[in-house]
């Protein structure tokens, strides 16, 4: 650290050593946040231990530390909140965790409870993500549009310490080579790129195939970035799986009907629409505990008309909804009860249009029925062919909106007031083809 410093600096000052009251000060910002420090007696020993690691030799600076963060997590509020940090160790080093899916891991785990204190699990979520951030456990936090928290890390010191403390039973494929899978509690296969391909391979596909049926108490199923073209009807007997993400599988072209019998099932992410589109679909209509559902094509097949979103009243995040030609009327467009739905923040609305004559109309109507919850912060509307925009385009109903994006709109006339969103910070308006006006902007 002095060479470092030195580099940059031609004269160069050593900070002194901080006095005793500094050190302590200073740990109890860090090791107490949000919860009152103990009482004197009970951590009179603690004190004098962690001075004494500060203002140790630079050689034992790195023990030091890792005491320090030992009993950061000894303070920990809660025994829950401890398995949540230990789960950590499962992941390697410097690896990048996406929020959303590193809490879905922990709620699969059934480390998420409520209790009086936070009696609503989406609370609970926040509190213990939050608590371990604030303790400095967690770091290199990247953050969205909005400002919100979207991946962090954890120091390699810190992942040393989750390792330290996780007792867990983990599977090693060199030793049991799948044999008994049903007492598997964790997986990781750490390999090469090139290893991780022969997963792709037929042979290799039908074995996992065969093998995966067997994980019964499977919660979190991730087959995102292969190219696998057909998921095993094995997978339908996985009645505790929660989460089942099929992100980038480009070979992928449908999903299994009998997955409508997955009772656990909350989550389901994919980015690839026409998953949805085919003429076998999920029914919708049954898997009523979805919170995740990233997109929903309209059609008139059973499972895939838009009444089904109606049914998955805990949606949450994003939604893209596409085939809105095929809704008919503003009442069907309500069916999806959307204005009921507060944790939906980011909405895209997609038509496909013939230009059929009358559709102007329609498409005002099933755009005036699809109303969001007061809370969202993004819309995107694409290749809508109203001339108006419904009266909920408005500061008392979007009082939220930070996102708006208008495209393909080309035979749309007039644009509200939008000056009147006072969170507005991203607007595009593209392909308007006979705008005659913009709504006055208020101050």
């Amino acid at each position: 650290m002095k060479q470092v410093a030195s580099i940059v600096a031609e004269d160069l000052d050593m900070l002194r050593r901080l006095a005793r009251d500094h050190y302590w000060s200073i740990f109890k910002q860090r090791a107490f946040v949000g919860e009152e420090v103990p009482k004197a007696e009970e951590i009179l020993s603690v004190e004098t231990k962690i001075v004494e690691m500060c203002q140790g030799e630079d050689d034992k600076w790195e023990n030091s530390i890792k005491k320090i963060l030992k009993l950061s997590y000894d303070y920990l509020p809660s025994p829950h909140l401890k398995k949540c940090f230990a789960y950590f160790a499962m992941f390697p080093k410097d690896f990048e965790f996406e929020k959303d899916q590193l809490i879905q891991l922990w709620m699969a785990e059934g480390f998420l409870r409520p209790c009086q204190e936070t009696p609503l699990m989406k609370d609970v979520r926040n509190k213990f993500f939050q608590l371990l951030l604030q303790y400095s456990l967690l770091q290199d936090v990247k953050l969205d549009e909005f400002n919100n928290i979207t991946h962090c890390k954890t120091h390699d010191l810190v992942h040393d310490l989750a390792g330290d403390i996780l007792m867990s039973k983990l599977f090693d494929q060199k030793s049991i080579r799948g044999e008994n899978l049903s007492q598997v509690r964790y997986f990781g296969w750490n390999s090469p790129s090139d290893q991780m391909d022969m997963i792709n391979e037929p042979g290799r596909i039908k074995e996992l195939s065969a093998k995966i049926g067997k994980l019964i108490y499977l919660r979190y199923l991730d087959l995102s970035d292969t190219q696998i073209k057909a998921l095993p009807n094995s997978i339908c007997k996985l009645y505790n799986l929660q989460t089942f993400r099929v992100n980038d599988c480009s070979s992928l072209r449908m999903l299994l009907e009998e997955m409508a019998n997955m009772i656990s099932l909350r989550h389901i992410y994919c980015n690839y629409y026409y998953i949805f589109d085919m003429q076998i679909s999920l029914n919708m209509g049954q898997l009523t505990c979805v919170q995740t559902l990233e997109f929903f094509k309209v059609g008139s097949e059973k499972g895939r008309r838009i009444e089904k979103l109606g049914h998955l009243k805990n949606l949450r995040g994003e939604l893209t909804i596409r085939g809105l030609q095929s809704v008919r009327t503003k009442e069907e467009a309500r069916t999806t009860y959307l204005q009921e739905k507060p944790n939906i923040y980011k909405l895209t609305y997609l038509w496909s249009h013939n230009e059929s004559e009358g559709c102007e109309i329609n498409d005002e109507h099933v755009l005036d029925g699809l109303q969001s919850h007061p809370n969202l912060k993004t819309l995107v509307v694409e290749n809508y062919l109203g001339t108006i925009f419904p009266s909920w385009f408005n500061k008392e109903l979007l009082p939220n909106l930070v996102m708006l994006k208008l495209s393909g709109c080309k035979k749309c006339k007039e644009i509200p007031s939008l000056g009147q969103l006072k969170f507005l910070r991203h607007l595009e308006l593209i392909g308007f083809l006979e705008l005659e006006c913009i709504g006055p902007v208020v101050p």
